[in-house]
């Protein structure tokens, strides 16, 4: 779901740059303040949730992230 998302997203507001862990960090790098960079530009934020990552901790990690107090922009879940 987030790769179809982050796909089709652009084509449909093109103003926007979405990011994707999964393509945005790269293997080896220290992803928390990877992430953290990554979010500092961030105005909206989309959590999808499948079965297989809802217990994974790193959603948990990205969604807090996500919810931190000086981040003033909506976070919705996608199931």
């Amino acid at each position: 779901m987030a790769k179809a998302l982050h796909w089709w997203l652009p084509h449909v507001i093109p103003a926007i740059d979405p990011l994707i862990s999964e393509h945005d960090i790269e293997k080896g790098v220290l992803w928390r303040s990877k992430l953290a960079d990554l979010l500092k530009e961030t105005k909206f934020g989309l959590i999808c949730l499948t079965p297989e990552n809802q217990k994974e901790p790193w959603i948990l990690f990205e969604s807090g992230a996500l919810s931190k107090e000086d981040f003033d922009y909506p976070a919705i879940g996608v199931l």
